[in-house]
Parts: structure tokens; sequence; C-alpha cells
């Protein structure tokens, strides 16, 4: 697991400075979850992640920053949440290697080993390379923490129909957050193609994500 450093510390301070924010005091909470997936995701791929701290620390300020010019008030938390994802497509804080490399090429200072493992070891080379880690950990988490700040507001809602109404609010948001995870999963492969292959400004993402996430409620979550 990646080691914490100090530059964290930089998140907490301008978490403060930011004041009303939803997200962005959240940072070791967050770090843990994108770690997670990274792990989850390497795991797959029979290679090992690597997580550039500095770098994090400075996509989860700048996330910060950015969603700001989204004008006075505290933006919702799609919003904050997108921009994060933008700066981790951005900044690419992780990275994979293939687990090979350090246990018996480094440490053994042998070249030949490798030809043992050739095939294997090379698919993997490969494989690290090509594999989409920071869209994927970008977009797994977003839709993680997009539902976490839907289950924080559900939590507030009211659990009986209103006069005239078939549904209470909570059922309502519940079955828009399963129609949206739904339509996700639909279009997550193309999703990360895209991030892979596309540009997108900070602003333009929070828009995707409101149109792929809103269920009319996030305005609740004060």
């Amino acid at each position: 697991m990646p080691r914490k450093v100090r530059g964290c510390n930089l998140c907490v301070r301008a978490a403060q400075r930011g004041g009303r924010g939803l997200l962005f005091n959240k940072y070791d909470e967050i770090r843990a979850l994108a770690c997670r997936f990274a792990s989850e995701i390497s795991r797959e791929l029979n290679v090992r992640f690597n997580l550039d701290e500095a770098i994090f620390t400075e996509a989860f300020i700048s996330a910060q920053v950015t969603c700001a010019f989204h004008g006075r008030g505290t933006a919702n938390h799609i919003k904050q949440v997108s921009h994060l994802c933008f700066w981790i497509l951005k900044l690419k804080p992780f990275s994979l290697s293939p687990r090979f490399k350090d246990s018996i090429a480094e440490k053994m200072k042998i070249d030949t080993i490798i030809d043992h493992f050739d095939s294997d070891y090379k698919e993997r080379v490969k494989g690290a390379v090509r594999s989409p880690i920071n869209e994927m950990v970008a977009l797994t988490l977003t839709k993680d923490l997009i539902n976490k700040g839907y289950l924080d507001i559900s939590s507030k809602l009211d659990h009986v129909k209103r006069v005239g109404e078939d549904k209470a609010e909570v059922d309502v948001l519940n079955e828009r957050m399963r129609y949206n995870d739904e339509k996700l999963d639909r279009v997550f492969g193309d999703l990360i193609t895209s991030f892979r292959e596309h540009n997108y400004s900070a602003r333009g993402l929070a828009i995707m994500m409101g149109a792929l996430y809103s269920t009319g409620f996030e305005s609740r979550h004060a």
C-alpha cells in the first residue's frame, strides 16, 4: 500500500479555506477508496499499482479550486466529485507495473532471469502500460462518491407518502439511483475509452456527470 505523505495536510488547510465544501474535507477517506479500487483492478490484471502521493494531493486541491468556478455557494456533490474525476484523469496519479520487476530483475540483478518468464513478463509489461488505470479508478470512484452523497440525502428524506403521491420521497430517490447505476453500467466501457482518447474540461465533465446522475434531489445535500 502506498505511503502517506505530509502533502495531504495541504488538502486539510485548503478545505478549511474553502469553507462549505461537501467533499473536500474527506481526503483520507477518498484516498483510501481510490487505492482500494486501484488494488482491485491491479489484482485482476495480476500486476501491482503505484500511487504518486504528491500528484494525488495536487489533484484533490485542484478539484476544489476549479469547482469554485461554478459560482457562488456550494456546488452540489455531483459537481464536486466530477471535478475530482477530471483531475485524476488529467494528472494520472496511478500507474501499474509487473510484479516480477522488483522481486526478480532488481533484487537478483540477473538480467537473464527474465528469460525464464520472458513471454509472461513481456505480456504483463504491455498490459500494465495499456491498462487505463486512472480512467477506471476515476470513474469507479465517481460512481461510489456520488451514490454516497445520495445516501446522505436519503437519510434526511420523508419516508411517508404525501397526499396525492404514489411513493415516498426516499423511494423515488432510491429508484432513480438504481436507474442511474444501470445507465452508467451500460456505458462504462465507452466512457473509459472516451476518457482516454478525448479531452474534457472540468466543467464539461461536471455537466456530463450531472446528466448521467441527476435525480432531482442533489440540491438537498446541504
